[in-house]
């Protein structure tokens, strides 16, 4: 939204086959049109400098030519390569609790005229060897991960997957807490109220974030943990999880009580993302230094999680509901979660990790008594008519993290009653609506009992929507299922939550097995 483009190539070195002066940011007419006219020659000597101004008034190009050697115009020659640099210098990322702070490529560099970071890696890339380094391994990691999502999911999930991979680091910026230097790994709900580092939004994107490691993700949790125990200049007086950290770019914590409110689902999310890192690394070292907040929330969904008031969930959209069915599963699963990490902590009492494991399992089967239509089938809410609904999503995390809260048989109705309700492009999310939200979709079609076969064809008609939409816009979680056209909610890192394809369950508390 500010600061600064920049399109620079390397200077030739004796004349090499760099044009040095042919890059240029102008308008259309000068770069596009000047090269017509005139190849590299033709392109402006200097920059438009008539800034700023809206997109629309002279469109601007960034601009770069190369001088090529003749051999590199045979047909069959060895491919020519070169390099240019395209970068968006933001100078301040964002405002974290009142600090200003760049992102984390600039270090504490925030001097805006200042371009040595650039010149750094603009340098680094000029050197042959070094790029084609580079290249050789980011194909390697292409391909690596090209081929795990095939194995999971066959091709047309891994093409989507793909996709997912750019918007789900694109939805976020990573910054270094100018006073701890640590990291901080921010997400934007773009399309969607800008808030920063919203829970509900983090754990959507848990799946992606957790597949290849757990830093980014303690990146992710570690502001609204410091928010949560009051370690930010403003005080956090309630006993359930943050909603989000302001919004952008501005991360100042809690703005004085006006951030949305999700007590249930946020306790539930922040649980559950705890124990999935402390299982990952095989230690609850992260969750060790927040232990006396974690254990607060756990008696927070003791309380209330079972029969949850009336509040709102993730699906804000259709307002809050009492006594829903799938929050109240979160919040279950959050309770087991607590029961599991402190089975995995050395100093914490066993008898604990026994009763919180005990509640949670006598929650789950009380959960089913009270969700159950007159047929058997879940309703949307405890009081809700037999002939309503729901994508019960949260129950995937009970077997991302090995609880077993849940039996088996559950989960074989839910993949016929999800089967007999899917529409031409996709699962709604309940009956009152005919549109669906990814990653939720996906997560149902995650949980136990499909094969690669059976999960490709739930999956289909999410990928003919990306194929098909009109919508020409980034990847949109909120969209409908009886056409191709989106609702909302674009270009979010959301989509991270299809790799929940991706785990396998091992049984026990030690949780899955990653590759």
């Amino acid at each position: 939204n500010w600061g600064y483009i920049y399109a620079a190539l390397p200077r030739a070195a004796g004349g090499g086959i760099l044009n040095a002066n042919a890059s240029a940011l102008a308008s259309s007419e000068a770069t596009r049109g000047g090269f017509i006219r005139g190849g590299a020659a033709g392109l402006p000597m200097a920059d438009d400098a008539r800034m700023p101004r809206t997109v629309s008034d002279a469109w601007v190009v960034a601009s770069a030519a190369w001088d090529l050697p003749a051999p590199a115009l045979v047909p069959g020659s060895k491919p020519h390569t070169g390099v240019v640099l395209l970068a968006y210098d933001d100078i301040v990322a964002i405002s974290l609790d009142g600090v200003p702070t760049p992102g984390a490529w600039r270090g504490n560099d925030t001097d805006p005229g200042s371009t040595a970071a650039l010149n750094s890696l603009l340098g680094s890339l000029s050197d042959s060897d070094a790029r084609a380094a580079l290249s050789l391994h980011a194909d390697a990691f292409d391909t690596q991960l090209k081929a795990e999502l095939i194995s999971v999911g066959g091709p047309r999930f891994a093409a989507v997957g793909e996709l997912a991979y750019r918007q789900t680091l694109g939805a976020h910026v990573l910054v270094r807490d100018r006073g701890t230097g640590e990291l901080a790994h921010l997400s934007r709900e773009c399309g969607s109220g800008d808030d920063i580092l919203t829970m509900d939004v983090i754990i959507d994107s848990l799946p992606f974030f957790l597949h290849f490691g757990t830093d980014l993700l303690q990146a992710q949790l570690r502001p609204l943990l410091k928010l949560a125990t009051n370690m930010t200049r403003y005080p956090w007086p309630h006993a359930y999880a943050p909603h989000d950290m302001g919004q952008y770019p501005i991360a100042d914590a809690y703005d004085g009580g006006s951030q949305e409110t999700m007590p249930i689902e946020e306790t539930g999310n922040a649980m559950v993302m705890i124990l999935a890192i402390a299982q990952k690394n095989g230690s609850t070292a992260f969750a060790d230094k927040w232990w006396g907040i974690i254990t607060r929330w756990a008696g927070y969904l003791v309380a209330e999680g079972l029969f949850p008031a009336k509040q709102l969930s993730s699906d804000d959209f259709d307002g809050p509901l009492a006594n829903s069915t799938n929050l109240a599963a979160k919040a279950i699963i959050g309770i087991g979660a607590y029961g599991a990490l402190c089975h995995m902590k050395p100093d914490c009492d066993t008898s604990v990790a026994a009763t919180y494991n005990a509640t949670a399992r006598s929650y789950a089967a009380r959960w089913q008594q009270l969700a159950a239509a007159s047929d058997g089938h879940l309703k949307l809410c405890y009081q809700c008519d037999d002939d309503s609904w729901g994508m019960h999503y949260s129950l995937w995390f009970d077997q991302l993290l090995g609880l077993e809260l849940f039996p088996p048989t559950l989960y074989v109705q839910l993949k016929a009653f999800c089967a007999d309700r899917t529409q031409p492009w996709g699962l709604p999310l309940d009956p009152r609506h005919n549109f669906t939200i990814q990653p939720w979709q996906t997560w149902m079609y995650s949980l136990p009992g499909y094969t690669l076969p059976e999960f490709e064809a739930a999956f289909e008609p999410t990928a003919k929507w990306v194929d098909a939409t009109p919508d020409r816009c980034p990847l949109a979680d909120w969209y409908k299922t009886d056409s191709p056209h989106r609702v909302g909610f674009e270009a979010r890192s959301m989509w991270g939550g299809i790799y929940s394809r991706l785990f396998t369950h091992k049984p026990g508390f030690e949780g899955y097995l990653f590759s």
